[in-house]
């Protein structure tokens, strides 16, 4: 009997321990949900909050979860014109679902962030993430222009295993942005990105990833800009996209193994070097392997420009050497009106494999159409580049006006 006693006993006290962390506390103005805070429990918003401050959560507030009650569920930190900040530091556990936020989010050496069904309008930073350090799905994150906004980056990842899921990113038409998502990290640090949308509005840059293990699938990126360098791999489209620089779609550098597969590009064009994708590499050995790749620009147009329209590869040390696949490549429509049109470019040490290709429609000045292959050399480096041919390859149409 005492011992089934024990046993209800010991059942009541979990059930209570359980109840003062999973209590709901409904808020409805300012007051109420900065003294929720303090408190390991949910927080429920039931309307708009109007804060109008930077906030921040300590750090031996372990655990925090604040939801919307519906879609009129808001918490505002400011507006376009200021940088207030919701801060979290340190905590193993962030779940914010169901809400309206407006002011930025900075996670500082969290551990497990969720951020479901949140609509954000500003950016979200990290740093010293651990573990699994950030999921975004179902969202909505609309980056704005500020005049006063210390970020070159909208989302900024720092380390951590991050995933982005079935999310729509964007950003105001005149920003400051370099990149909509940037994301570095260490050895065992990833990035997914699934089924979600990255939109420039032709002023802004997409992805940039460094040193780290990406995934992208299913997802689109569409009206990426930028003055300098485009941007950073199943089943992607791209449409319309832009650089003054290089890289009108993909940018990638120093990247160990990257794998990318069924990538489709319509209206890409860069100014300088690397159309559809461009691969800068430094110190390190690399391997880049591309499957299934559309490149079809309009001809019409006439602004394919530069050298490496699908493909451009750099390498900056004599010492290391990269290996890149191109397999089952089409590309056509590229009207080079008064520059070079080289489909692929490579430079310093670099082995390419190419592999069932068929180019349609090419129009350039003064350069090879479909290699191109260019070393810088001093006295004490030395470069090469080896290109392999496999099984057929088909150009069609092509044109070199030699003035």
């Amino acid at each position: 009997m005492n011992y089934l006693y024990y046993i209800s006993f010991i059942f009541y006290i979990l059930l209570s321990f359980k109840k003062v962390f999973t209590e709901d506390i409904n808020v409805y103005e300012k007051d109420d949900f900065l003294s929720s805070l303090n408190k390991n429990e949910n927080i429920i918003i039931n309307n708009s909050i109007h804060l109008n401050q930077t906030i921040e959560i300590p750090s031996h507030i372990s655990t925090i979860c604040i939801s919307g009650k519906d879609n009129l569920s808001y918490l505002i930190f400011g507006n376009e014109e200021n940088s207030f900040h919701f801060i979290f530091n340190n905590q193993k556990k962030v779940v914010i679902s169901n809400l309206n936020i407006v002011g930025h989010l900075s996670f500082i050496g969290n551990n497990n962030i969720i951020l479901k069904r949140v609509n954000v309008t500003g950016s979200i930073q990290t740093s010293k993430m651990e573990g699994n350090a950030l999921t975004i799905s179902e969202s909505n994150i609309f980056i704005t222009n500020e005049e006063n906004t210390p970020y070159e980056n909208g989302i900024y990842l720092m380390k951590g295993k991050n995933q982005i899921i079935n999310t729509n990113i964007t950003c105001s038409f005149y920003n400051k942005l370099k990149n909509l998502l940037y994301f570095s990290g260490n050895n065992d640090d990833t990035l997914n990105i699934i089924s979600s949308i990255f939109n420039g509005k032709n002023s802004t840059s997409g992805i940039k990833v460094t040193n780290r293990n990406i995934n992208i699938e299913s997802s689109k990126f569409i009206d990426l800009y930028s003055p300098t360098e485009g941007i950073t791999m199943n089943k992607l489209f791209f449409e319309n996209n832009m650089a003054e620089n290089m890289g009108g779609s993909i940018y990638l550098e120093n990247n160990y193994d990257v794998n990318g597969n069924n990538l489709e590009g319509y209206n890409i064009y860069a100014g300088y070097t690397g159309g559809f994708i461009n691969i800068k590499s430094h110190n390190i050995n690399n391997n880049h392997d591309f499957l299934n790749i559309t490149v079809k620009n309009d001809w019409n147009v006439k602004k394919s420009t530069g050298s490496g329209l699908i493909l451009r590869y750099e390498e900056n040390c004599a010492n290391l050497y990269s290996h890149i696949t191109l397999k089952n490549v089409y590309g056509s429509d590229f009207y080079c009106n008064n520059s070079p049109c080289s489909i692929f470019r490579t430079s310093g040490n670099t082995e390419l494999d190419i592999e069932n290709v068929n180019i349609n429609n090419v129009h350039g000045t003064t350069s090879g159409i479909f290699f191109e292959s260019f070393v810088e050399t001093n006295s004490e480096s030395y470069y090469e580049d080896l290109v392999k041919v496999k099984k057929p390859i088909v150009i069609y149409q092509t044109y070199i006006n030699n003035h």
